[in-house]
């Protein structure tokens, strides 16, 4: 399972290089793609990888997903997956303060219970 993740990511990454270098409109500073990786997550059993479009200078749509691969240290969620919209305020490109439209789809364990002592 650890193999299908890595490899999903590299070949995501490469894309999404790509697709940057080859869509920049004439502003090499310009970026269209962004990719947001969680370097803190798989300390706790997940991934968590982000991708952001940006459509014009004030938006964009992402997704970002967060996937736990290690039960043992997350006992009640397994994934999420959170599609969004971004409106910015910022006078440079995509920047600045923005307002955020998103939904999530879950799954989870329902399987944690409370223990009482008395």
């Amino acid at each position: 399972m650890k193999k299908n993740f890595s490899l999903l990511i590299i070949l995501f990454t490469f894309y999404a290089l790509h697709a940057q270098k080859n869509e920049t409109n004439g502003d090499s500073y310009q970026k269209k793609n962004e990719i947001k990786v969680n370097l803190i997550a798989p300390l706790y059993g997940a991934v968590e990888v982000g991708f952001e479009r940006h459509l014009n200078k004030h938006s964009s749509l992402g997704i970002s997903t967060f996937i736990v691969y290690d039960q043992t240290k997350n006992e009640d969620m397994n994934y999420y997956i959170s599609p969004y919209y971004r409106y910015y305020f910022g006078k440079k490109n995509a920047s600045g303060f923005f307002l955020e439209g998103f939904g999530m789809l879950t799954s989870i364990d329902g399987k944690k219970c409370m223990h009482q002592t008395m």
